[in-house]
């Protein structure tokens, strides 16, 4: 049965890609390349979501009905770790949109797959879910590969090691004079706006997968996404509404949008519905070869530059293939 959840994962990560690229093409940005005004990712994440989340609504009290025994109790009551995942939803959606905002979407991507580092221990607390040797080694390979992915990245800026140093917020002064030299890359790469917010978003994903999962299971598949979209949603469109955000968009990007509201929508109904068949950590392990198809798209639909990062990528697919055995 695992294998169902492995495959549907796979889609869903194709589908994360493409999601994530148009975004970055929607409200990256601008480049002389760019014609028009750029889409402000309040505006286009609470469109997204709000129509998603209506879609996925109707999906489940017509194919699957949530069936809701208990909303209050502690123990087994859906309204706590519904709750607690659509709050912290609130940045983990919109902090994904304005992560390629500010940086090329096949670089933010592979920045959360660094979500296995920190979904074990949520996930063992939570729902007491323990990944096996395999899982370990791959979650290895997997910190590995983002380490060559940052030291590549910063030889590929045109940032000197003096440069960095100089520059360096205070909270990065102790790094740089205990670890010198080694810590100059990490520096740099953090104090990088979009990969800043990925790295957050990353951090409250590890802990909102494991209350995905108890909502789902107190109420139906797509319950709990289509509630947390709407949620998010609302509080985005007021947002938007308040920081005029609306206007100036033009008819080719509200198209765009409406395309990526239909492809977030089928991407949760494969994602969830993975839930089925594996462990939380393994959904979360497994969404990471996201990375592979979003640096084809990333090439194809906005040309970006991916040579250097192919290294640490790899090695991160090699960590994902080992977790992906220790789930089947």
């Amino acid at each position: 049965m695992a294998l169902y959840g492995i495959g549907l994962v796979l889609l869903g990560c194709f589908l994360k890609a493409l999601y994530d690229v148009t975004n970055r093409k929607l409200v990256g940005e601008k480049t002389k390349d760019d014609e028009g005004k750029k889409v402000q990712p309040l505006a286009a994440g609470s469109i997204n979501f709000l129509i998603a989340g209506s879609m996925l609504l109707i999906i489940t009290f017509t194919l699957d009905p949530p069936n809701i025994t208990d909303w209050w109790s502690m123990q087994s009551g859906l309204i706590w770790p519904l709750a607690a995942t659509s709050l912290l939803n609130i940045f983990i959606l919109f902090g994904s949109i304005y992560s390629v905002k500010f940086d090329d979407a096949s670089l933010v991507v592979p920045i959360q797959a660094t979500i296995p580092t920190f979904v074990l221990i949520p996930a063992w607390l939570i729902l007491g879910e323990i990944p096996g040797i395999s899982g370990y080694i791959g979650i290895a390979f997997l910190a590995i590969g983002f380490y060559f992915l940052v030291v590549m990245e910063f030889k590929h800026t045109e940032n000197t090691y003096a440069e960095v140093v100089e520059g360096a917020p205070k909270i990065a002064k102790p790094l740089l004079r205990i670890f010198g030299d080694y810590a100059v890359p990490w520096v740099a790469m953090f104090t990088r706006k979009g990969v800043f917010i990925a790295l957050m978003v990353c951090l409250v994903g590890s802990i909102s997968i494991n209350f995905d999962k108890l909502a789902m299971q107190r109420s139906s598949k797509w319950f709990a996404p289509a509630f947390i979209l709407l949620f998010v949603g609302v509080v985005g469109a007021c947002a938007a509404f308040a920081r005029d955000e609306f206007n100036g968009i033009q008819k080719k990007q509200l198209k765009l949008i409406l395309m990526n509201a239909c492809v977030l929508t089928l991407m949760l109904i494969v994602f969830w519905w993975a839930f089925d068949f594996l462990f939380a950590a393994y959904v979360a392990v497994l969404k990471k070869f996201t990375i592979v198809f979003t640096m084809v798209l990333a090439v194809i639909m906005l040309n970006e530059k991916v040579r250097h990062r192919i290294p640490g990528v790899m090695v991160m697919m090699v960590g994902a293939v080992c977790i992906a055995l220790d789930a089947v």
